[in-house]
């Protein structure tokens, strides 16, 4: 009795096998960046008590304002906001980072219109200085001076 021999089309195998690698790879990263990066350490994500801690203490504000799908707005939470001398620069404000998409009147009522966007409030919560965009560690610098310029004069 002779066996019947299925053969597929040349390349067929290597059409499916790449299909499933792609769907792979797609579901993958779409899963990582809805994840989002960590908030770092000091970091608040509940907005109204540390709006009304900064209130009470008279402290200013930096309010980071980012979505999980906003890849500067990740690497700002990676590899900037956690850095040693950002945090030191950080000293005696409160910081909160607001997700758009969470409290997007919020984002509404402070105009933002890119990510991330970074608002400095003074301890009554009035709005003194705002940059907008990824910032390396020393261009972040350079705008929290400017920002602790502002809240002096």
């Amino acid at each position: 009795m002779m066996q019947e021999t299925r053969r597929n089309k040349p390349g067929s195998n290597r059409a499916i096998l790449v299909g499933v690698l792609v769907v792979i790879a797609v579901g993958g990263f779409h899963v990582y960046r809805s994840r989002g990066a960590p908030t770092p350490p000091g970091w608040r994500e509940d907005v109204e008590p540390a709006l009304n801690e900064a209130k009470l203490d008279n402290k200013p504000v930096l309010v980071d304002f980012v979505a999980s799908w906003c890849g500067p707005c990740q690497q700002m939470m990676r590899n900037v906001l956690p850095n040693s001398k950002v945090v030191e620069a950080m000293d005696g404000f409160v910081t909160v980072k607001v997700d758009v998409d969470q409290y997007s009147d919020l984002a509404n009522e402070h105009e933002v219109q890119y990510l991330p966007t970074f608002v400095v409030l003074d301890g009554q919560g009035r709005e003194v200085h705002r940059f907008t965009g990824y910032h390396d560690v020393d261009d972040f610098l350079l705008q929290i001076a400017a920002a602790r310029k502002r809240l002096a004069a």
